[in-house]
């Protein structure tokens, strides 16, 4: 019968984390961390039924392409570094910024992420669509950019997601200089498992499965 499980996490630069990596790793792609330098290859796994990127209407082509979305949310992070620790004439306060920014750099969260499972009871195109429902709803409605797959194990069905720490702005076709604090906070974290377990059930009682 169906198990339930959801987990969120984040991408922070403190545990060591890409974004790039992250998403090469659900697709089972090669990507390029364009800031790292860094070849991330996952070409050798074959679980993944599907890997897509989800985001709001009229959001720029750019966002659509795993590897020039990643990249760009890493070096967006560099650039608000830049912006917000400028320096400063008087030689203590310039020491400050500079380990401010320092200290930025290294903890910066690129994105927050789901580890959600499927149930066993329904098919690979009742999954997809239960999935993109879910996540649309609930982040791309806030306009953040969703990356997510599908890893079709046996007696294990699951769906990675990623989502974008800040908001795509549609009138200027970048990220938000503001991060969306609010959506991981504890209590909308719960908030997001609650709304799965109740999709997941919908979908459940739709086929005419008890479990």
């Amino acid at each position: 019968m169906a198990i339930f499980h959801s987990h969120a996490g984040i991408v922070s630069r403190s545990s060591g984390r890409s974004a790039v990596a992250a998403s090469a790793y659900i697709a089972a792609k090669q990507m390029i961390d364009e800031r790292q330098n860094i070849i991330h290859d996952y070409t050798k796994k074959s679980n993944v039924l599907i890997s897509k990127i989800l985001a709001p209407t009229n959001a720029p082509d750019w966002v659509k392409e795993s590897d020039t979305l990643w990249n760009r949310a890493e070096n967006f992070e560099d650039e608000i570094a830049s912006l917000r620790f400028r320096g400063h004439k008087d030689p203590d306060k310039n020491i400050k910024s500079e380990v401010a920014k320092f200290d930025y750099l290294q903890s910066a969260q690129t994105a927050q992420t789901l580890e959600c499972s499927l149930p066993v009871e329904l098919d690979h195109e009742t999954c997809i669509k239960l999935v993109e429902e879910y996540l649309t709803q609930r982040f791309v409605s806030r306009s953040l950019i969703v990356d997510y797959a599908i890893h079709w194990e046996i007696g294990n069905p699951h769906f990675h997601a990623m989502i974008t720490r800040r908001a795509i702005d549609l009138e200027t076709g970048s990220f938000s200089k503001v991060k969306d604090r609010n959506i991981v906070e504890k209590d909308q974290i719960k908030e997001s498992r609650k709304i799965y377990a109740d999709k997941v059930n919908l979908y459940l009682e739709r086929e005419g499965i008890e479990a």
